[in-house]
């Protein structure tokens, strides 16, 4: 118990009973963990996808965030990439509309503006254009 406990291993079911005979208890404890490691999820965080109509600063929750323009331009704000190193989000336009969807990056915790691919915004102007940004700990790519 003790060990599987060190080894993070999560018990959701009743735990293996040993007898005290090593081979007998190797086999158990082998049979168990086949069960058991089947039943476990990943610890994997839940990002959402997200449909805006109005300016929206992204979370680390967020995933793919869907934009519709209808009613005026829309702005997405994106977090100080050197505080979301690996980060990545995807944005992407939905509606008909001529009015734009600008990305921007706030400013870095260092001072320096935030860019993607070098420039402090991208707009997306065709509906179901989408771009995809990842930060790299220090500005966001187009990726």
């Amino acid at each position: 118990m003790t060990v599987l406990a060190a080894y993070g291993i999560y018990q959701r079911a009743q735990v293996p009973q040993f007898t005290g005979d090593a081979d007998k208890d190797a086999d158990i404890l082998r049979d168990w963990l086949n069960l058991e490691l089947g039943n476990i999820q990943p610890a994997i965080p839940v990002r959402a996808t997200k449909t805006v109509k109005a300016n929206y600063s992204l979370t680390v929750a967020d995933d793919i965030v869907l934009v519709d323009a209808t009613a005026g331009a829309v702005t997405i704000t994106f977090p100080d990439p050197t505080r979301v190193q690996h980060g990545t989000w995807t944005v992407k336009k939905v509606d008909a509309s001529a009015n734009t969807v600008t990305l921007s990056a706030i400013v870095a915790s260092s001072g320096a503006a935030a860019t993607f691919d070098g420039a402090t915004s991208q707009v997306i102007a065709v509906r179901y254009t989408a771009l995809t940004m990842r930060s790299d700990g220090a500005v966001y790519w187009i990726v």
